[in-house]
């Protein structure tokens, strides 16, 4: 049994599932598509000529499979070193020039003076919607877009963030109650060091 609404984010289609849940209808589900990247640390390190097998799957299939949006869950490097920046770097412009908007947060193995001098909005955003940082770096920021015609924002909290930075994060989603809000960070709860 299908039924239409007229207005807001669900306009279109729902179905009543078998469970007698009304759900939206899949194809409503399959219209935009996030990809998560997982720690890239250890091929960014040990097998850097094997890095760009995961981000030619991204380009590859970014229309096939309505690729809008790559969430990096951090830990793009594992010693922190120069030739790691520049190895993952490469991969992630790449994301960039098929123009594919991505978020990235510092991870553990990644040393905060070292991803302040690489990763920057600038290098690596694609440039789609708004962009604020709670202090001018990409470690704790934020980036509103809409997306299939819904609104999200992608909230990235640095490595086990501040109570300051956490307050802020809080802030700026509470002002923006009309969007979707996707938190990214690679610790918050506990830390193992």
């Amino acid at each position: 049994e299908n039924m239409r609404i007229t207005g807001g984010e669900l306009k279109g289609r729902i179905t009543k599932c078998p469970d007698g849940v009304i759900r939206p209808a899949m194809d409503r589900m399959r219209e935009s598509v996030f990809a998560i990247l997982g720690d890239l640390q250890y091929t960014t390190q040990f097998y850097p000529d094997d890095l760009h097998h995961p981000f030619d799957w991204l380009i590859n299939n970014k229309d096939a499979k309505n690729l809008q949006y790559v969430i990096n869950v951090g830990d793009i490097t594992n010693g922190s070193t120069n030739i790691e920046y520049e190895t993952v770097s490469e991969q992630l412009l790449r994301l960039k020039e098929a123009g594919i908007d991505q978020s990235l947060v510092r991870g553990n193995h990644d040393k905060l003076a070292d991803y302040d001098r690489y990763i920057t909005a600038e290098k690596f955003m694609y440039g789609n919607g708004e962009i604020e940082s709670y202090d001018g770096t990409m470690k704790t920021y934020y980036q509103k877009l809409t997306i299939g015609g819904i609104k999200y924002m992608i909230m990235v909290l640095d490595y086990f963030p501040s109570t300051a930075e956490i307050e802020w994060a809080k802030a700026k989603i509470n002002a923006n109650p009309d969007y979707n809000v996707i938190v990214n960070t690679h610790g918050y709860l506990d830390s193992d060091m």
